[in-house]
């Protein structure tokens, strides 16, 4: 009988490979290099790559707030939400709906509909825009994922910050 033993790195690339872990690794490999190209290398600093089959990245572009810009490459669809999460459940509520009061005024500068969920029974409440014609599970789709990744993740930086530090005030 002969045993063949294998170091806990190798299984890991062993089960990697091939797998949707390995997707997601080399989606956003490749994306966060365009995020910082395309938006500037403060953008998304300090984000790597997930390990396993992450779906998601984030980013946090106002200190203390609790609040995270997030890329999100599903199986079929692509999706940037501005997502207010921190472990107080009333500021996060404050916030969203301080954004809601000027829900007209952001949709205009963004010249598009959002999805507004606040949430009511979760802590979190998010922003999203999202493309449902487009997925992780097709590669082809990827170079249009990520320019979509990149340009509404700097809109809504560009947009909703701006109305973040002016709530602060």
């Amino acid at each position: 009988m002969i045993f063949y033993l294998e170091n806990k790195v190798e299984a890991e690339n062993k089960e990697e490979a091939g797998s949707s872990a390995e997707a997601y690794k080399r989606y956003w490999t490749d994306t966060l290099e365009v995020l910082h190209s395309k938006n500037g290398v403060k953008f998304f600093c300090g984000v790597t790559p997930p390990k396993g089959a992450k779906q998601w990245i984030g980013w946090t572009p106002v200190n203390g707030m609790g609040i995270t810009i997030r890329c999100v490459a599903n199986q079929d669809l692509a999706r940037v939400e501005f997502y207010i999460g921190s472990s107080d459940k009333d500021h996060n509520k404050k916030i969203y709906d301080y954004l809601y009061s000027k829900k007209e005024e952001i949709e205009k500068q963004l010249e598009k509909a959002l999805i507004w969920y606040r949430g009511n029974d979760n802590k979190a409440s998010k922003i999203c825009v999202e493309n449902r014609d487009l997925g992780i599970v097709n590669e082809n789709d990827w170079d249009k994922m990520t320019k979509y990744h990149a340009q509404w993740s700097k809109k809504f930086y560009d947009v909703f910050v701006p109305y973040v530090n002016k709530y602060m005030e």
